[in-house]
């Protein structure tokens, strides 16, 4: 601070007997060095500098967050016994696409899982989109996620890689989601570019006390939110486990308050607004609701409808109908 003062009191002796105001230009000249101080930092935030993905900081250059931040980000309170590993508040998570190569594949259509996904991101309502091939070698993956990535940079919207750190890594992908039964999340960070948006699966209280004890004082795991399910019985995963309803959604996302939740598992037009105002989420993660819809375009649009009504109706505490209800 002393060297700023110094170096503004310099240029208001230069510049006293000038025209121009010296106090604007103190100011200016003051900020400017603030900025241009700034511009060497390794991070903004939570947003750290990383060598391949998108948004990098260069390291001479001044910081520049990917383009889906300022559009797409929103905050949740902080408290003081927040658990050290995880990091809420830097993602919309409200309508989350889960772009499944398998299950396009048995559906049988005729458009491809790029086209399905550019008709649902047209509708500017999708939030994340995450790629999830279990079914291809990595060069298919890699052919598919390129064009994905492109759709989603346009739209300016966040694209995850689910459980493939190679995958995620060839693509600069901007994180990756790591599920209930794959790589443990410490190897994950380890490896990550960081900046990584980085989400884990919990479907239970057990799974969530897993996440916590993977996460160490010297090393602490930090997660963006955590993907709950499946609440409704599914048949786009067949490993997905039993539902876990109401009371196994709001059970987790008291938890691990305030890290939002994402519901994931059977979420549909009849349930997505419970969900959000009784279930406790965030967002809710949809498959067939939107990829096996006639228009994807029309089907996100109406499920974000859907998660609006919700959040009003928790705003307001107002009680749920029977057709509303968790089951």
């Amino acid at each position: 601070m002393a060297s700023v003062r110094e170096h503004a009191s310099r240029v208001k002796d230069l510049n006293s007997k000038r025209s121009v105001d010296s106090t604007v230009l103190v100011s200016f000249v003051a900020l400017s060095w603030c900025c241009a101080s700034a511009s060497n930092t390794r991070s903004v935030g939570f947003f750290q500098a990383r060598s391949r993905a998108p948004g990098v900081l260069a390291q001479h250059s001044r910081p520049r967050l990917p383009a889906w931040c300022s559009l797409r980000c929103t905050s949740f309170p902080v408290t003081s016994d927040q658990s050290a590993c995880f990091r809420p508040g830097r993602l919309d998570l409200s309508l989350y696409l889960i772009a499944d190569r398998g299950f396009v594949s048995r559906l049988g259509s005729r458009r491809s899982l790029e086209e399905l996904v550019e008709r649902a991101l047209s509708s500017e309502c999708i939030s994340v989109v995450q790629l999830r091939d279990k079914i291809s070698g990595l060069r298919p993956a890699l052919a598919v996620g390129k064009r994905l990535r492109a759709m989603c940079q346009s739209a300016r919207v966040p694209f995850l890689v689910n459980d493939r750190l190679d995958l995620a890594l060839a693509l600069e992908a901007d994180g990756i989601h790591i599920g209930q039964e794959d790589m443990p999340l410490a190897y994950v960070q380890k490896l990550a570019p960081a900046g990584w948006i980085l989400g884990a699966s919990a479907g239970t209280l057990s799974k969530v006390e897993i996440l916590k004890q993977e996460s160490s004082i010297d090393r602490p795991i930090r997660l963006d939110y955590i993907g709950c399910g499946p609440v409704f019985g599914t048949q786009t995963k067949a490993d997905a486990g039993s539902p876990i309803g109401a009371a196994g959604l709001t059970r987790v996302a008291e938890s691990v308050e305030p890290l939002p939740v994402v519901a994931v598992g059977g979420i549909g037009l009849s349930n997505a607004k419970s969900c959000i105002a009784h279930g406790r989420a965030s967002g809710i993660a949809c498959i067939s609701a939107i990829l096996g819809a006639d228009d994807p375009k029309l089907a996100a649009r109406a499920l974000h409808e859907q998660i609006k009504q919700g959040r009003e109706m928790r705003v307001r505490g107002m009680p749920c109908r029977g057709d509303e209800r968790l089951l």
